[in-house]
């Protein structure tokens, strides 16, 4: 019998398909939903209305899940992909819930990421996924998908090859287990790629018989590659034209003619899966020498470039071929740009050979790269395979550090030289340079992802930097020399580099990078995508004096997602849940659970670091994930800074249990020294936060804004390693030109609330716990201040003999009620007793208004998953609504608040 996603054969009826799933669904768990809605109502997120308690009313709850991703896969736009990614939560907590495999719902997660463009995190998942494990058999039709997201994640990483690979295990997979149309759309993309690298050895016919056996809904498209074979072997160019696809080849790459292909054709720099479709528009139009003679010189460089960039050496020739012909001295100047770098080429060319002359460059700076363990890595490796281990390290080096100015000296075995700063005209800040260094670190995880899958060793690098005086000039005599960069800046450099097999960090730089002063990147830390550390002076082999070295890792330096808050998990080995999980196991670390009286989950790791060493013991950091609640906050950044840590060498105790203590204040909302809030690092944090948001539109990803608040806790704690004895609220104090942007919002943020004070605010009595008597309240209503939370501590004690001794704070939006009701934590007064209270109109209310919460999984103590915050986690100083929001309104908040009878009057 064929699964729903075998009979879709279209886009158009995996809609049709997805809509009767979601009907059948809804018979066995909530039928009265099928009376009240039309069909149009019905999509995949309804399921969010739902917990795995819920899906128990269903026959096979796994079964029909499953089948819901994969039709959404099928469909695979933008929508579909996000649903798809909210329904792996549900799975996830279904298998767990029955003690069973969590692979697939890891495996669908990441074929959805993958076709959302988050590439690296997504071939993580699905490589989880497809690994084979006794209690764990995966489902041939999900091994063929999961084969499919990688074919995909490799023409986005412009691997090919690696592509290629994957698609011929695509096909061979579809076809033992006879899914036909897996197997057409996987030799679909074989004889693309064929058609693509020019190193297609099959004549037209081949293709066309291809085309004869594919189902109809296939034969626009087969019959495109049928046209395309004929072109080749006739000599002519295929004229752009509409290609109907009745659901995608690839999963967030386009391969089709662009509508406005001349347009998408002069992209210069374009984003990975849009340069897949500019190849194919390349090598349709000029598939032939014939067809590439009729353009430019200019135009065949350009397109050149591309092919450069997709390492396609045959067709690459072809282009060099007619530009030799129609422009000798271009050609040469291309070729050997390639060979020996721009900036060595043009030096080459505007001076003499002979010229004995050596010039000095004073502030040059030299990287050397090196290829951790390399001689283990190439044992038993044919020479051939140690260039196939190397190529793709080198360009992506190569890619990153010539863009910002950056010139390949040599390429000695595994290690590469490269020169900033050395040639004439080049200027480039060591700002950017560790930026680009940290984005070849980050492109190196993902690119060890797929070739791990494929069966090939993971490759770590170190690098060392170091600036200073460097002679540039001809080595060797007049029959034969080299143009090179000489000096003991470069042998520091390399020594520099072997440091950091020791040292906690990839990429280690010497003082001499940043100029005379301590690095101060902070004054505009926009784009910073690492953490710096300050490791001291080191002595050298055959340098005379120490060094002083700093360490940088990036950010983000493992695998890192994020789950719905209250999320429920299970240990997984290899994961790591922080300040969130809602459970009291091995690898989650989570202080909202009960059993334990710490006051953050920073403070809980420390506590017990075994929660995470142990169970991530004999696993290599590149393997490890963390997975945080969605919107990050201060703990979970600090947190995860903790755990890097703790996870690396030397790790830095003493500063981690100042930082802990600091996020404990922080967590419960005693914020100290409030008059110094631009100066905390708090406050910065939140602001910095804020401010990415707004640069991105208010669209900020939770990866964005969890970079952005780690980014200003290791500035924090640079300043601390420097005075241990410093004071976190007050850590900026010392440096006003760091983060300007932030401390100018942060002041006139405080301006804002007081005008929300004076025009959004009311005064109301009611009780509190600890004083006998109503007392006097502020009511805020939707404040325009951003960092109200912050000004509370201010807010309740700057009235002196009037102060307020609570504030309420009405944050509803036309999706959902949410209100907020605190006193000072420090006050001696409390609100325990009245968030059951509240929780008890909820429950009456829905009832009334037949609006049920779900009841699994129940967040202690209430008796439902979605209550109200009873502030048991911080003393019972805040109160807040529903994460879903409640049915309550304003005025009946402030109502049930003004009747309460505190425990000491009741």
């Amino acid at each position: 019998m064929l699964t729903h996603f075998e009979q879709a054969r279209t886009t158009a009826e995996a809609h049709e398909q997805l809509q009767a799933l979601m009907r059948e669904l809804l018979t066995h768990i909530a039928p009265e939903r099928l009376h009240s809605a039309t069909q149009s109502v019905f999509d995949a997120n309804a399921l969010a209305d739902f917990s795995y308690a819920d899906l128990q009313h269903h026959p096979h709850p796994v079964w029909i899940l499953s089948e819901i991703c994969r039709l959404l896969f099928k469909i695979a736009d933008v929508k579909a992909l996000q649903q798809a990614l909210a329904v792996t939560h549900i799975l996830y907590a279904f298998k767990c819930s029955h003690n069973e495999s969590w692979r697939v719902a890891a495996l669908y997660r990441g074929i959805a990421q993958i076709g959302l463009h988050i590439i690296d995190l997504g071939i993580k998942n699905v490589v989880s996924g497809l690994q084979s494990q006794e209690e764990f058999a995966l489902t041939p039709i999900d091994e063929v998908l999961g084969l499919w997201a990688l074919t995909s994640a490799a023409i986005a990483n412009r691997n090919l090859r690696l592509a290629a690979t994957f698609a011929r295990q695509w096909q061979e997979t579809a076809s033992v287990h006879g899914f036909s149309q897996e197997c057409v759309r996987a030799t679909f993309a074989r004889h693309l790629f064929g058609l693509i690298c020019g190193e297609y050895a099959a004549p037209s016919d081949q293709i066309e018989a291809f085309k004869e056996i594919v189902p109809p809904e296939w034969r626009s498209a087969a019959g495109f590659l049928v046209e395309w074979a004929r072109r080749i072997e006739e000599g002519r160019r295929i004229e752009p034209r509409n290609i109907d696809e009745p659901h995608p080849l690839f999963l967030g790459v386009e391969w089709r003619p662009a509508a406005q292909s001349e347009a998408r054709r002069e992209t210069d720099a374009p984003h990975l899966s849009d340069d897949f479709g500019l190849l194919c528009d390349i090598r349709r139009a000029f598939c032939h020498p014939n067809a590439i003679d009729e353009l430019t010189p200019e135009m065949i460089e350009r397109y050149a470039d591309c092919l450069a960039r997709w390492e396609l050496p045959r067709p690459l020739y072809d282009f060099e071929t007619i530009l030799k012909h129609k422009a000798a001295i271009k050609n040469f100047q291309y070729v050997m740009s390639r060979l020996l770098g721009k900036q060595v080429l043009e030096t080459v060319t505007n001076k003499r050979p002979i010229d004995p002359e050596v010039v000095t460059q004073n502030e040059a700076i030299i990287l050397v790269m090196d290829v951790r363990k390399f001689s283990t890595l190439s044992e038993g490796c044919s020479p051939e395979e140690i260039f196939d281990l190397l190529n793709p390290i080198f360009k992506i080096m190569h890619e990153e550090l010539e863009q910002e100015g950056g010139t390949i000296l040599e390429f000695v075995g595994d290690c590469i030289i490269v020169v900033f700063n050395t040639f004439h005209g080049q200027q480039t800040q060591i700002l950017e340079i560790l930026k680009a260094t940290m984005r070849a670190l980050f492109r190196l995880h993902a690119h060890n992802a797929l070739t791990v899958q494929a069966g090939l060793p993971e490759i770590r690098i170190g690098v060392g930097i170091n600036q200073g005086p460097v002679g540039i000039g001809y080595l060797g005599g007049l029959a034969r020399c080299h143009l090179t960069v000489l000096g003991n800046t470069i042998n520091l450099a390399a020594r520099i580099e072997s440091s950091s097999k020791d040292l906690p960090g990839d990429v280690i730089v010497a003082e001499t990078c940043f100029g005379s002063d301590a690095p101060d990147i902070w004054i505009a830390p926009d784009g910073i995508n690492f953490s710096m550390r300050d490791v001291g002076c080191h002595a050298m082999r055959n340098i005379a004096q120490p060094v002083h070295l700093f360490a940088l890792s990036p950010l983000l330096r493992s695998w890192v997602d994020f789950v719905p808050m209250g999320f429920v998990a299970a240990p997984e080995r290899g994961v790591v849940y922080l300040d969130t999980g809602n459970a009291r196991q091995p690898g989650i670390i989570d202080h909202h659970f009960g059993g334990h009286d710490m006051h953050s989950a920073c403070e809980l790791l420390l506590r017990q670091p075994d929660l995470l060493l142990e169970h991530l013991r004999g696993i290599p950091l590149s393997q490890i994930e963390f997975r945080l609640h969605t919107q990050p906050d201060f703990d979970c950044a600090a947190t995860l800074y903790a755990a890097y840590e703790l996870l690396g060498k030397r790790p830095r105790h003493e500063l981690l249990q100042i930082l802990a203590a600091y996020d404990d204040l922080i967590d419960q909302g005693r914020i100290s020294s409030p008059g110094w809030l631009s100066d905390s690092l708090i406050g910065v944090f939140i602001a910095h936060q804020r401010r990415v948001a707004d640069m991105s539109g208010g669209r900020a990803s939770d990866w964005r804004l969890l970079e952005a608040g780690l980014r200003v806790i290791d500035a924090a704690l640079h300043l601390l390693e420097a005075t241990p004895t410093g004071d976190l609220a007050r850590i900026f104090e010392s440096r006003p030109a760091w983060f300007p942007e932030e401390r100018r919002m942060i002041q006139e943020d405080r301006r804002r609330y007081d005008e929300d004070i004076a025009l959004r605010s009311h005064v109301y009595f009611a009780h509190v716990n600890g004083i006998s008597m109503p007392v006097e309240g502020l009511w805020l209503d939707h404040p325009q201040s951003v960092f109200y939370k912050l000004w509370v501590k201010t807010a309740l004690n700057e009235r002196g003999e009037e102060r307020f001794c609570f504030m309420a704070l009405d944050l509803s939006s036309t999706e959902k009620n949410r209100f907020i009701i605190r006193v000072d934590p420090d006050s001696g007064t409390d609100l325990n007793g009245l968030g059951p209270l509240l929780e008890q109109h909820e429950t009456r209310k829905r009832q009334e208004l037949g609006k049920n919460r779900p009841i699994e999984p129940i967040r202690y103590p209430a008796d439902n998953s979605d209550p109200w915050y009873f502030g048991q986690g911080h003393e019972y100083t805040i109160l807040d609504a529903p994460w879903e929001g409640t049915v309550l309104t304003a005025a009946e908040v402030q109502h049930i608040h003004e009747e309460w009878q505190h425990k000491g009057n009741a």
